[in-house]
C-alpha cells in the first residue's frame, strides 16, 4: 500500500508542470517509473482509494495524451469511471473527471458518439457532486463530437454553454479551449476572420497559462486558417512554430497532425517530395496512437499528392482509404473531402459516372452542412466535368462557386472559376462586377 501511494503521489505532483512551458521534463522523470504506476492505478481502484486517485488523474491523462496512447487512456478512464460511480461521494467526484477524460479520448479515436454519451454521463455526475469545471469540459468535448459530425449549430449550443461555466468560475483554461472550437467551426464554415480571432483568443489563453501542449494546437488551428484564406507563408510559420513546440514536448498526437498539414503547404508549393515524406511520417504516428480521423486526412492527402503527380490509379486507392475510414467515422466533413478527391481520381482515370456520382455526394454534404470551401471546389470540380454534356448546369454550378470563393476571399478559388466562366462562356469579369455593386 505505501508503494501505491508513493506512485501515484509522483504521478500527482506533475499535474502542474504538465501542464506548463517544459511537460517533457516531467515526462522524463516519469517514463522510468511508469509502469508501476499504472500497476499502482489498478491497484488504487481496487482498494477504492478516490482520495489517492483523484489527484493523479490529471497527471495520467496528459501522459496519455502526449504519447499518443489514446486507446489506453480511454480504456483506463472507462474503467475508473465504472467503477467509481459506485462508492462515496468521493467515487463520484473522480468518476466525473474520469468521464470528461473519456470523451477526450473517445474524441480522439474517432468515436465521436460514444464520446456524445461519455459527456452526458459526466454532466450528470457533475450535477450531483457541483463540479462546474467537469461540467463546462463536458460540454466542449461534446461540442467538439458534434461538430466533427456535422452538427456545428448544435456544436456552438453546447460551447456556449461551456463559456457560461468557465465565465461561473474563471476558468481561462475552458474559455481558451471553447475559442478554440468555435474558431475551428467558423474556418471549417468559410467564416476566417471570425475563426482566427477565435483561435488567436485561444492562443492568448494557453500563454496566459503558460501551457506548450495546448498552445501548439492552437498554433495548428491558426496555420489552418492561413491556409484557407491562401496566405501559404503564414500557414507554414504557425505550422512549424507548433512543429517544433510538438517535438520539444514530444507530442506525438499532434506531430502527427501537423506532418500532415505541412504536407497540404509543400504540395501546393509542388513540393511532392517534402509533402510525401511528411505524410509518411505522419501516418506512421497516426497509426501506432489510434488516431483514425488523422489517418482518414493523411489518406486523404497521400492520393491527392499522387493525382498531382499523375499517378491516377494510386490516387483512387488511397482516397478509397479515406473515404472508407471517414464513413466508419461518421466524419461527414473529411467524407465530403474524400469524396471529391475520389471524384477527381475517377475523373482522370475515365470513369465520369462515377465521378459525377461522388461530386453530386460531396456537393450534397457541403451545402447541407454549410461547408463553403468544400462545396466551392465540388462546384468547380462538377462544373469542369459538365462542361460538355450540360453546360446549361456547368453554367448554375460555377456561378456559385465564383460567388462562393469572393465570400471567402481565397484568390487561387477565385481564379480557377473565373477560368471555367471564361470557358464556359459566361462573362469572366461576373465576380468583379458583383463585388464592386
Amino acid at each position: 500500500m505505501p508503494c501505491t501511494l508513493l506512485f501515484l503521489a509522483m504521478l500527482a505532483a506533475h499535474a502542474e508542470p504538465l501542464q506548463g512551458h517544459g511537460p517533457q521534463d516531467s515526462i522524463t522523470l516519469l517514463e522510468p517509473d511508469i509502469e508501476n504506476m499504472r500497476l499502482a492505478w489498478q491497484t488504487g481502484i481496487a482498494q477504492r482509494r478516490a482520495d489517492w486517485l483523484a489527484p493523479a488523474l490529471t497527471a495520467l491523462s496528459i501522459y496519455y495524451q502526449l504519447r499518443g496512447l489514446a486507446r489506453e487512456g480511454e480504456a483506463v478512464m472507462r474503467a475508473a469511471a465504472d467503477a467509481a460511480t459506485g462508492w462515496d461521494a468521493s467515487g463520484v467526484a473522480l468518476a466525473t473527471r474520469a468521464s470528461v477524460e473519456r470523451a477526450r479520448f473517445q474524441n480522439r479515436l474517432g468515436q465521436h458518439w460514444p464520446a456524445m454519451q461519455s459527456a452526458q454521463a459526466a454532466l450528470k455526475l457533475a450535477a450531483a457532486c457541483a463540479d462546474r469545471w467537469a461540467e463546462g469540459m463536458a460540454h466542449v468535448w461534446w461540442g467538439e463530437a458534434l461538430w466533427r459530425l456535422g452538427k456545428y449549430d448544435a456544436a456552438r449550443h453546447n460551447l456556449d454553454h461551456a463559456m457560461t461555466a468557465a465565465k461561473d468560475i474563471d476558468s481561462t483554461h475552458i474559455i481558451g479551449w471553447v475559442h478554440h472550437q468555435l474558431g475551428i467551426i467558423d474556418d471549417i464554415q468559410g467564416r476566417y476572420d471570425a475563426a482566427h480571432d477565435h483561435v488567436q483568443r485561444a492562443c492568448d489563453a494557453w500563454r496566459k497559462l503558460g501551457n506548450a501542449t495546448t498552445l501548439s494546437v492552437s498554433l495548428n488551428s491558426l496555420g489552418l486558417v492561413c491556409h484557407h484564406q491562401g496566405d501559404l507563408e503564414a500557414a507554414q510559420q504557425f505550422m512549424e512554430h507548433a512543429l517544433r513546440l510538438c517535438e520539444e514536448i514530444d507530442n506525438r498526437h499532434l506531430q502527427a497532425l501537423l506532418f500532415n498539414n505541412l504536407s497540404i503547404v509543400a504540395t501546393e508549393r509542388g513540393d511532392y517530395s517534402g509533402a510525401q515524406q511528411h505524410l509518411q511520417h505522419g501516418l506512421e504516428l497516426a497509426i501506432r496512437s489510434g488516431n483514425a480521423t488523422g489517418q482518414a486526412e493523411m489518406y486523404n492527402n497521400l492520393g491527392r499528392n499522387a493525382l498531382l503527380q499523375g499517378h491516377f490509379g494510386r490516387a483512387a486507392e488511397y482516397h478509397e482509404q479515406a473515404l472508407q475510414l471517414s464513413e466508419q467515422l461518421g466524419n461527414r466533413s473529411t467524407m465530403a473531402t474524400a469524396m471529391l478527391n475520389l471524384a477527381e481520381s475517377k475523373r482522370e482515370l475515365g470513369d465520369t459516372q462515377r465521378a459525377e456520382a461522388l461530386y453530386r455526394q460531396a456537393l450534397q454534404i457541403a451545402q447541407h452542412d454549410k461547408l463553403q470551401r468544400a462545396e466551392c471546389l465540388v462546384s468547380i470540380g462538377l462544373a469542369e466535368l459538365l462542361a460538355d454534356s450540360d453546360p446549361r448546369q456547368a453554367r448554375q454550378l460555377i456561378a456559385s462557386a465564383a460567388s462562393i470563393a469572393e465570400a471567402l476571399g481565397n484568390p487561387d478559388f477565385i481564379e480557377r472559376a473565373r477560368a471555367i466562366a471564361r470557358a464556359l462562356g459566361t462573362p469572366a469579369d461576373r465576380t468583379e462586377k458583383n463585388r464592386s455593386a
